[in-house]
């Protein structure tokens, strides 16, 4: 919090969210994957492609 109060539009006040965020989404992609969750299961094929994207987008394989 000091970096946020000496330069408040640098958004270090976001980055601790970002971080946790982050986190909890790897902890649930893992425990999907521990689960042999098939998330994919009943998915709209039309938008295989745009999940495809955004997994490689958040480094999510």
């Amino acid at each position: 919090m000091q970096l946020h109060k000496k330069d408040p539009s640098k958004g270090y006040d976001a980055l601790p969210l970002h971080i946790s965020e982050r986190s909890r989404a790897r902890g649930l992609v893992e425990l999907l994957t521990e689960a042999h969750a098939n998330i994919r299961k009943d998915i709209d094929p039309k938008l295989l492609p745009i999940m495809s994207s955004l997994c490689i987008l958040v480094g999510i394989e």
